[in-house]
């Protein structure tokens, strides 16, 4: 069973301690709020966002977003202990509770640290939750909800009076396209468990209606939202004991925590000391949201396919102390009662504010956002001066449509039938969830690998592979110049060669083109600097780019030191040619801009790509005997010249050359260029999660042997 089942015992020592001198305090409990939120089936229409959906109504209004997604891959919220939120001192205790021997020493104490909710169970469906960790206990026959030793209200009706399952039934049965989620769990006496966890499972069907219900193996975790909706079923009734043997009583085992959960530390007189001396709670919150990212960003290995609930709680047995000593402040007026009688409350209200930091911040980034599935929490109907009521549950169900942060490197693949693969975030450096950084390049090798290389945030050069079966080597800083750990600048370039090699070429921060080679079996040569003109030893740039030409040479284009275009070639013996001005357009003794790449070619010809004066693109041939054919101004989709802030070119083995550019409109656009010089046009490249388009700022690609390209992009 997912989260937290019951650690007093270990520490009931420990509390006695604090909490002997309370005797009979006799501190009231303040009674929590439970506005009688009357079931709706209100029609909304389907907001622009998700931030603008009614949270009553969220998973129907965002059918257009969820739809196709299977109910494992949905980021919902989800109650911790939902029926905690009428526990109060002397609301009664559950002989059968994994804590009831703690719980009735100490009831005050008790109280404070079970209840986790502060609204009742259709509060918090109308406050967006779409998991219910429901626990009942039952004394007698009658059922009430309970969280360790303490019991709450009713659940089941019993002696003339309505329990809670009633509205519960009503809400569910009033929102036929709400997805919710229940895992029951139950304490009965022993010897009569299994029977009764089977009456609890059978009562609360029959008042939602097996209909209702969901039916495995017809319905599964990875069955999509849309799927539920066609089979008329909208709630999966999880029964954690597994006594009921019915399609519609799924095990236990269909849902996982990961190891999310913080389990509590046995340096129990830590935290007592903590709370005698006031230490802040802080490292608690900061071990949950740890071991948070830590799974979300994890492979699911075995737990894939089932529902993944991230335990966004503390241990409640970690506030034992700070409870017991709340309890005692409140007794001589130290603190209000309030906070003394809902102490687990009062924390997990300063731990959500953090969690939606996290789930705004880069937990929102699609290579976290994409494992997002339950983000279980306490206290789902929190209405603070830090979280507004719903403010934590939009910010999950934002999660579903993620954001994606500027300069996160992407790659997508056009087969030679020209379909592309949906773009896929790479992996980071030092174990980061996502590699980020102002500018990448790209590769293709004769083996049919790629080799990639990009500037970190840190403004450092990483290099990676990317192999053949889809999978990468991982970024490993590249050695700097003379000897310096790492290599940092402002851009940078890279090719293939025939044997095996890449040669790459980079601004370094002071400036100057430098460069480096890697060979085949892994080793590097070294940076050194590139010679400029007049005899200087360096040649100062702001763009570089590289092209390897099947005769092993390397032809090294940049943007000089006066801003115009020029080309250098390296001869396979390792030669320089020096630098010469590339003509430009229309005449113009030499080309100026902004943006340039350029591309090898089977015949031993290359093509430029650029960025000219007034941001519209050029492309060029530069032929193999030295010619130069006219600059050609390409038209956008709209007949216009095409304007662009970055652009990347590559070869491919028909002859045609493909080319992508970042349009004024941070657009990303692809086209291609026949072997017999026609063009197709200009069409946007499909996004992030099935998007139209794909915001980037620079982009590389990269012809592969077998006819299909690789691009590699960074976001906008």
């Amino acid at each position: 069973m997912i989260g937290m089942r019951g650690r007093w015992e270990r520490v009931s020592a420990v509390v006695a301690t604090g909490v002997l001198a309370m005797g009979v305090l006799g501190v009231a409990a303040a009674s929590p709020t439970a506005a009688a939120a009357s079931p709706s089936a209100t029609t909304v229409a389907a907001p622009a966002n998700a931030a603008d959906v009614d949270l009553g109504n969220w998973m129907s209004q965002m059918d257009g977003v969820i739809g196709s997604r299977p109910l494992d891959s949905i980021a919902m919220p989800g109650s911790h202990d939902a029926g905690s939120w009428s526990i109060q001192d002397g609301s009664g205790l559950c002989s059968y509770g994994d804590n009831y021997t703690v719980s009735n020493d100490f009831p005050a104490v008790a109280a404070s640290m079970s209840r986790t909710q502060s609204g009742s169970i259709v509060d918090q469906l109308n406050a967006g939750s779409r998991y219910l960790d429901l626990r009942l206990c039952d004394e007698d026959g009658v059922w009430h909800a309970y969280h360790g030793g303490p019991s709450g209200d009713l659940f089941f009706d019993a002696d003339g009076q309505t329990g809670e399952a009633d509205g519960i039934a009503a809400w569910i049965a009033a929102h036929p396209r709400e997805i919710v989620i229940i895992q029951l769990t139950t304490a009965a006496a022993p010897a009569e468990a299994a029977a009764d966890d089977a009456d609890a499972v059978n009562r609360l069907a029959q008042l939602i209606g097996t209909d209702a219900l969901a039916t495995a193996p017809q319905l599964t975790p990875q069955s999509t939202y849309d799927d539920y909706m066609a089979a008329g079923r909208h709630v999966v009734l999880i029964d954690n004991a597994a006594t009921v043997q019915a399609p519609w009583a799924w095990p236990g085992t269909v849902e996982s925590d990961r190891g999310s959960y913080v389990a509590s530390s046995p340096s129990w007189l830590d935290y007592l000391k903590s709370a005698i001396t006031g230490s802040s709670p802080q490292p608690l919150f900061d071990a949950a949201i740890t071991l948070d990212q830590q799974t979300l960003a994890a492979d699911p290995g075995t737990n894939a396919g089932k529902f993944f609930v991230l335990q966004g709680i503390i241990d409640p047995s970690l506030t034992i102390p700070g409870a017991a000593f709340a309890q005692l402040e409140a007794a001589i007026g130290a603190i209000p009662a309030s906070r003394a009688n809902n102490y687990l409350l009062y924390l997990e209200d300063q731990l959500n504010p953090q969690l939606l930091q996290k789930l705004s911040g880069d937990w929102s980034f699609p290579t976290l956002a994409d494992h997002m599935n339950i983000v279980m929490t306490d206290d789902v109907n929190q209405n603070s001066g830090a979280m507004p009521l719903g403010t934590l549950a939009h910010a999950v169900i934002a999660d579903n449509t993620p954001t994606v942060p500027a300069g996160t490197f992407y790659t997508t693949s056009r087969d030679p039938d020209r379909n592309w693969t949906a773009p896929q975030p790479l992996d980071g450096a030092h174990g980061a969830p996502s590699f980020d950084g102002p500018h990448a390049a790209l590769a293709a090798l004769p083996d049919g690998t790629v080799q990639a290389i990009g500037i970190g945030l840190d403004g450092s050069l990483y290099h990676n592979i990317g192999y053949t079966d889809g999978s990468w080597q991982g970024w490993v800083a590249v050695s700097g110049y003379n000897g310096a750990p790492a290599f940092s600048g402002s851009d940078c370039a890279i090719t293939g060669l025939p044997d095996g090699d890449t040669q790459l070429a980079a601004i370094g921060v002071d400036g100057n083109v430098y460069h480096d080679i890697r060979y085949s079996d892994g080793s590097w040569q070294g940076w050194a600097p590139v010679a400029g003109s007049g005899g200087q030893t360096r040649f100062h740039a702001t763009k570089v780019a590289l092209a390897g030409l099947p005769d092993g040479s390397t032809q090294l284009l940049a943007y000089g030191p006066d801003g115009t275009m020029q080309l250098n070639t390296r001869a396979a013996s390792g030669a320089w040619s020096g630098w010469s001005t590339v003509p430009g357009a229309d005449g113009a003794a030499a080309f100026t801009g902004s943006a340039l790449a350029i591309a090898a070619m089977p015949d031993g010809s290359t093509q430029i790509l650029a960025v000219g004066e007034g941001s519209t693109v050029w492309h060029t041939v530069h032929g193999s005997d030295g010619s130069w054919q006219p600059w050609q101004e390409l038209l956008s989709p709209a007949g216009t010249p095409m304007t662009a802030t970055s652009v990347a070119i590559t070869g491919l083995p028909d002859g045609s050359s493909q080319i992508l550019v970042v349009g004024d409109d941070s657009t990303t656009y692809h086209n291609v260029r026949s072997p017999q010089g026609t063009w197709q046009g200009f069409q946007p490249v499909g996004g992030i999660d099935g998007a139209a388009t794909l915001p980037s700022t620079t982009v590389a690609i990269a012809g592969l042997p077998d006819g299909s390209s690789q691009s590699l992009i960074t976001t906008a």
